[in-house]
């Protein structure tokens, strides 16, 4: 049977098989919502793909496409777009044309700016990590809830404009050197922030403004300053500062209310550090929030003597 004997058809699914290209009788499948043609050999998306008016999901995944060209500006209802594992190095500026977009999949390409995409105002989930970006180019994401942009060169972390519905950020493996302090004021609703494997030396006070945090990942990075109030922390549950440099915390660090999990290996501790001055008798230190709520503890790999022991007793 032919395409034009499908007048119905919504979806179609292509993974995995060995296409090159799409032919132009494609184009009958006129009420298409959704393609996927992920796992193939396709080398460009061509014509036939942005003339499906009502296309809302498209994933070309894995695929050898090296850029996404003009005709995306044509997928007005677009949704959802997944270009993964292919080799794009350049996005067209059109795409921010596609004024329903909200999630947004290119890990594992050669993009080294996401400036077309910085102007898609919908967007609410953007994947991009395994590229070559530097930068992440003032965006205008007021929806973004999902951001992942590790392993690339990133070097700086700076939002002109808030990002009020920001969940999760994830910049680990980049090569930032420093966060700003005025980060968190833009983004404080995040309840996950991942910034493992930088270069960090030292890490702004105003996160501890960020009363919805549930976990922190700062590991292998060069921290030697870790100076936050862990008591405006309220949901930390979850605190990984492992492969640092760091020596001590601050006392606050026993008022952390809901901290379940602290990894502080490979560090250069020698011990804990003491309870606030206002906790100093023993009938006061088993009323400290962290000896309340605190189940695992990692601390191999310091400079520990037999008193951090008399400390955890």
């Amino acid at each position: 049977a032919a395409l034009r004997d499908l007048p119905n058809l919504t979806h179609l699914n292509l993974n995995c098989n060995r296409i090159d290209y799409l032919p132009a009788e494609l184009g009958e499948l006129s009420r298409l919502v959704s393609l996927s043609v992920s796992s193939n050999y396709l080398r460009e998306l061509d014509d036939v793909v942005f003339g499906f008016a009502d296309l809302v999901e498209l994933d070309a995944s894995f695929n050898l496409l090296q850029s996404l060209p003009d005709g995306i500006g044509q997928l007005r209802c677009l949704q959802s777009i997944a270009l993964a594992g292919n080799a794009i190095a350049t996005i067209s500026d059109r795409i921010s044309e596609c004024r329903g977009l909200r999630v947004v999949d290119v890990r594992g390409n050669l993009l080294q700016t996401l400036a077309p995409l910085a102007r898609c105002a919908g967007l609410v989930d953007l994947r991009a990590d395994y590229n070559q970006l530097n930068s992440l180019d003032s965006p205008d994401w007021p929806c973004m809830v999902d951001l992942s942009v590790s392993r690339n060169a990133i070097t700086e972390v700076t939002f002109a404009r808030p990002l009020p519905a920001l969940r999760m950020l994830d910049v680990s493996a980049n090569r930032i050197g420093r966060l700003p302090d005025d980060l968190f004021s833009a983004t404080v609703n995040l309840e996950y922030l991942d910034v493992s494997d930088n270069q960090l030396t030292s890490f702004p006070r105003s996160a501890e403004t960020l009363g919805r945090l549930v976990k922190l990942c700062a590991a292998n990075n060069q921290l030697a300053d870790f100076t936050v109030d862990f008591s405006g922390l309220r949901r930390l549950k979850i605190l990984d500062l492992h492969a640092n440099n760091l020596r001590r915390l601050p006392s606050e660090l026993w008022l952390a209310p809901s901290l379940v999990v602290l990894n502080l290996s490979s560090n250069c501790f020698p011990s804990l550090p003491p309870p606030p001055a206002t906790f100093t008798t023993s009938a006061a230190k088993t009323r400290l929030p962290l000896c309340l709520v605190l189940e695992e503890l990692f601390m191999g790999d310091n400079q520990c003597r037999n008193e951090v022991l008399a400390q955890l007793a």
